[in-house]
């Protein structure tokens, strides 16, 4: 287990500006992960699928995320399978979805899952700041 957590971190600050950030490419996922913290965002990072679903319920108690932004298509767990498992769940975070570039399918199928909002990638930071505060809100 990997997750990376922005300072300062504690479970009595954790606050609807905690983002768990799950994206597999290392430079992509730190440098949004950089970008988020410099506005404010306590910020935990995961590497995929496995990692995110590992740590799902530890996060989902104490660092209390307001929301999840995930690939769709990550190893191990998906992000459409991070949205089936969040509808069950009372009081869960919303999830931005990031989608391969141009990709209607997987828009389709991200908003068939329920997720707050889909992006595409390469990810667009304002696009994304927009999507985390209009999820915050």
């Amino acid at each position: 287990m990997n997750a990376q957590l922005s300072p300062p971190f504690t479970a009595e600050n954790s606050s609807s500006k905690t983002v768990v950030l799950a994206i597999e490419d290392d430079a992509s996922r730190e440098a949004l992960a950089h970008e988020l913290s410099s506005e404010g965002y306590h910020v935990i990072e995961v590497e995929d699928g496995y990692e995110l679903f590992d740590c799902l319920e530890l996060f989902l108690r104490v660092a209390k995320p307001a929301v999840i932004v995930a690939e769709c298509a990550l190893s191990g767990r998906t992000g459409y399978a991070l949205c089936a498992v969040l509808a069950t769940r009372p009081n869960a975070p919303a999830v931005v979805l990031i989608a391969p570039f141009d990709d209607e399918e997987s828009w389709e199928q991200a908003e068939a899952v329920g997720a707050s909002y889909v992006i595409d990638n390469p990810v667009d930071v304002t696009e994304l700041f927009d999507a985390l505060e209009l999820s915050v809100s």
